[in-house]
């Protein structure tokens, strides 16, 4: 069967697609092609998944196809019973119906029977255009392998496991209706192209941007920042390659910059991971998470003891922690780590590094299952020239004057020469004007520095220390304001933290007005109220206020005009 437009076929090309497993035997390893069918149209990216039952075949590695030259990324036992193959090169110029796109190498485990059945989950051709239906399932290289002295004596046999059994039980992948409003407390990373939801087009959309090609932005800073995957502030190769390991789920995303907190001396780090589908990632046996707490000052560093996570090892610059989940006090925390510091008079610098490693269901962490924020010398990261590079540094010191790092607060109790007593607590700064946001914190005295809450945005530090942005419907064209205004007659905003409305359209044609056009909604023309004896000249703007002209009548005299309304 030759695989359509779109579709891809596996195995042999010609007879029997899966004929060299028959002759197989256990811990054989037999090679597997995957070719795609594009068209007429350059293949530029795609993302195919097969599936089979791992009691029969394994699959055991993944390389280029002998027509496909960009790299092919594989994703082998994640899960066991799935195969992925991945790529994205938007330049590509290549076309056919029979394109090798990559070889899989299967290893048998088991005699017996298995479909081998898949599913193309994108594929691209230029400017980032889609081949096919997302999501589609293999026709042309659906088939059963046989493996077996008992079963090639019947090819009839039926597999023991069905494709539902075999391929992943994953939720659907998450497209958000909001996520420019909403990015901040959702899992959504890597979002490049805008569209609300994390895929191949992603990966296809940076490259095109990386290169050079004019590509055309939704929203400019909200997919700059989805660019930025690996959270240095710039965008660059290594965002490209993360963004093509997520999706081959190896690398997991960090949701933000990791938060530290200090109370008392202790010191606490808590962060949240996603994964390729927009979800957190749950402590589980296929991931670990180590933070190492450091500092090059070593004279003056110390840690007293691990109040929460588990001791790894000493590193050149501190200390390896795994860490766990009992720091987890909201749903958007996922793993963290708490350690005692030990006393000091001086304030020192102190960085906090994040190691992320996924593991496949087989136990196996290869070297692409890495990923530091940002640097290391521990394990493999120091092996391969990686030095301590924190991903959040901060000026540390465990005594009243480095307690309070929140902005907003200031550390009272505080002896002169700057230690603790037992009634030093962190107290809000005082402000005589509530409609402000606290640009600092007030070290051990009552000084923090403020600024008058931005446009777009109402503040209240009596209750909270950070700018609320206007809701959709609302604006705030002034600074230093307590409440958002309601857009007026005539206006609406789709959009939260907003300075202005937006005007409604007058589009409509005649006889035609824009109602219902209010609060979020842009509304739509509806039609105006006649009169008896005028005609409709033009629109009515946002309101049944059409313009109208007296009808002729030119009637004998004794008679009138009928009209149909």
């Amino acid at each position: 069967l030759d695989p359509s437009v779109g579709d891809v076929d596996v195995g042999s090309p010609n007879g029997f697609q899966f004929q060299d497993f028959v002759s197989s035997s256990i811990s054989d390893e037999i090679e597997v092609p995957i070719r795609f069918n594009s068209g007429s149209v350059p293949l530029t990216g795609f993302q195919v998944q097969l599936f089979f039952d791992s009691s029969v075949i394994e699959a055991v590695s993944v390389k280029n196809g002998a027509d496909w030259s960009q790299s092919v990324v594989g994703t082998l036992a994640s899960p066991s019973t799935m195969v992925q193959v991945l790529s994205s090169s938007p330049a590509s110029t290549l076309v056919g119906s029979s394109i090798e796109i990559a070889v899989v190498t299967f290893k048998v485990v088991g005699e017996g029977a298995t479909l081998l059945q898949g599913v193309v989950v994108e594929s691209l051709t230029s400017n980032g255009v889609h081949i096919g239906e997302d999501g589609r399932d293999i026709v042309a290289g659906a088939g059963t392998v046989v493996v077996g002295p008992s079963t090639r004596r019947n090819l009839g046999a039926n597999p023991t496991k069905t494709l539902m059994q075999m391929r992943p039980q994953l939720s659907p992948r998450r497209v958000l209706s909001s996520c420019v409003e909403t990015w901040s407390s959702s899992c959504l990373r890597g979002d490049t192209n805008g569209d609300c939801t994390f895929s191949l087009s992603d990966l296809d959309f940076l490259i095109r941007y990386k290169t050079g090609e004019n590509v055309e932005f939704k929203n400019e800073d909200y997919q700059k920042r989805m660019m930025d995957a690996d959270l240095d502030g710039d965008v660059d190769a290594v965002d490209i390659s993360f963004l093509l390991y997520s999706l081959a789920k190896k690398y997991l995303f960090l949701q933000h910059i990791p938060t530290v907190t200090i109370d008392s001396c202790s010191l606490n780090v808590s962060l949240t991971l996603c994964n390729d589908n927009s979800d957190m990632v749950e402590i589980s046996s296929d991931v670990s998470v180590l933070v190492e707490i450091g500092s090059k000052d070593t004279d003056n560093f110390g840690i007293a003891s691990i109040n929460s996570g588990t001791f790894v090892d000493f590193s050149e610059d501190g200390v390896v922690i795994a860490a766990n989940d009992s720091m987890r006090t909201t749903s958007n925390v996922s793993f963290g780590v708490s350690v005692k510091m030990e006393p000091t008079n001086v304030n020192y610098n102190l960085g906090v590094v994040v190691l992320v490693e996924t593991l496949a269901d087989n136990g196996v962490v290869d070297v692409q299952r890495k990923f530091p924020w940002r640097g290391s010398s521990h394990g493999y990261f120091g092996e391969v020239g990686f030095d301590f590079d924190p991903i959040v540094s901060l000026e540390y010191g465990c005594s009243c004057d480095a307690q309070c790092q929140d902005n907003g607060f200031f550390k009272a109790g505080c002896l002169p020469n700057g230690s603790d007593t037992a009634d030093s607590t962190c107290t809000k700064c005082f402000s005589d004007i509530s409609t402000v946001y606290p640009l600092s914190n007030g070290g051990t005295a009552d000084s923090c520095t403020f600024a008058p809450c931005p446009a777009g945005y109402r503040c209240n530090f009596d209750n909270t220390t950070n700018p609320v942005p206007c809701s959709a419907g609302t604006f705030q064209d002034e600074e230093g304001a307590s409440k958002c205004k309601s857009c007026s007659p005539g206006y609406f905003q789709p959009e939260a933290g907003q300075s202005a409305c937006v005007q409604c359209a007058d589009d409509c044609d005649a006889g035609y007005y824009t109602g219902e056009c209010n609060g979020t909604s842009a509304g739509v023309c509806q039609k105006c109220t006649p009169k008896v004896g005028y005609k409709f000249t033009g629109s009515g703007g946002w309101n049944d206020n059409c313009t109208m002209e007296a009808e002729p009548t030119d009637c004998p005299t004794g008679q009138y005009k009928a009209t149909e309304d």
